[in-house]
């Protein structure tokens, strides 16, 4: 694609359900072998939550293997630059 890594950040989203190892192994990946500046890894029910311009209220998750109910009360979007 003749892009730095190194300019640019990563969003990633993931399940509510997370293993601390796998996040873990993905960043060292993101830093350590693809050069990525920063990333975000992000609960994507509140992503899909914020999209209707809200901060509170159940999300409800269904896939092709599992299904989330999440429940989020005030989220405060917060950049770390």
């Amino acid at each position: 694609m003749g892009i730095q890594p190194s300019d640019f950040s990563v969003l990633i989203t993931g399940s509510p359900i997370k293993n601390h190892d796998n996040i873990k192994n993905l960043a060292a990946m993101i830093f350590d072998d693809l050069q990525f500046k920063s990333f975000s890894l992000i609960n994507s029910s509140s992503l899909s939550l914020f999209s209707t311009g809200r901060t509170s209220g159940l999300v409800l998750e269904c896939g092709e293997t599992k299904t989330f109910t999440v429940p989020i009360f005030e989220v405060i979007n917060i950049l770390i630059i």
